[in-house]
């Protein structure tokens, strides 16, 4: 696996999650990463399908980070 192709798809994945918001690049970057590490940590193969939606919360988690209240359909992520 190419880690920087994968952050960047998960990267994008964030953004446009959170309704393509401008300026959150970094953010989202950051978060991506996070993400990928622990999915590489767990040995989770981020490309299949179905451990895609059932292990995101698991791996925000991992990562230090929460679900927190839907605005506008978008789930904003806080930091433990």
């Amino acid at each position: 696996m190419d880690m920087r192709k994968e952050i960047a798809r998960k990267a994008y994945e964030i953004y446009e999650r959170n309704g393509r918001s401008e300026g959150r690049d970094m953010d989202n970057w950051l978060e991506a990463e996070r993400i990928v590490m622990s999915m590489m940590k767990s040995g989770i193969d981020s490309n299949a399908p179905e451990q895609r939606g059932s292990d995101h919360a698991a791996l925000l988690k991992q990562a230090g980070m929460k679900k927190t209240a839907k605005a506008k359909g978008r789930t904003k992520r806080m930091e433990v």
